[in-house]
């Protein structure tokens, strides 16, 4: 039987180049602001009000992030009436050792 010839080779493509990577956002997001008094604080009023009408909700390091909090309290049925603070200073008791 008689031999076959040998393919000829294709040429090399080049390579492509590498996809650069994402910066990623979860060091940013998880990274609080320099200080405290960047953030804002949460307030919200029950429609039901019963002992204290405002109620403390949250504090946060981001002032988008509590307009969306306000905005989701704000559309419950349970809620009167949300604010956001920004220039709140929070006063805690200090822990008993």
């Amino acid at each position: 039987m008689a031999k076959k010839r040998a393919a000829p080779k294709k040429p090399a493509k080049a390579a492509k180049p590498a996809k650069p990577a994402k910066p990623t956002k979860t060091a940013a997001r998880n990274a609080p602001s320099q200080s405290p008094a960047a953030g804002a604080v949460v307030l919200f009023t029950l429609r039901d009000s019963g002992a204290s009408a405002v109620r403390f909700h949250s504090d946060h390091y981001d002032i988008a992030r509590a307009r969306g909090i306000a905005q989701a309290l704000a559309n419950s049925p349970d809620v009167a009436d949300a604010f956001v603070l920004t220039s709140v200073e929070i006063v805690r008791r200090v822990g008993q050792s």
